[in-house]
């Protein structure tokens, strides 16, 4: 079961983000598989939304990953030097 946000992830989406990301993790999925392939947008509110969902996915020791990340979304991350820090299915 994957978790696809609905929208960019920006400061004007990220607290509707999370409490979707609260919905999916009461259906205790047995992973945590971001499907971002149609996010188009990232700014460093949606970076942190990225970095809780890795953090809140270790602390349930699930496995995490970013599924077909967008040109914006790998870009972002390449800039940041953080893309070793995420696992990438494409």
């Amino acid at each position: 079961m994957m978790f696809k946000p609905a929208q960019d992830l920006t400061i004007y989406h990220v607290a509707a983000l999370k409490q979707q990301l609260e919905q999916y993790l009461a259906q205790s999925p047995s992973d945590m598989i971001l499907d971002v392939s149609a996010v188009q947008d990232m700014d460093s509110a949606g970076l942190q939304f990225l970095l809780l969902t890795q953090q809140e996915a270790g602390r349930r020791q699930l496995k995490h990953a970013l599924h077909q990340p967008t040109v914006a979304i790998k870009q972002q991350l390449a800039f940041l030097r953080l893309t070793p820090v995420f696992t990438f299915e494409e």
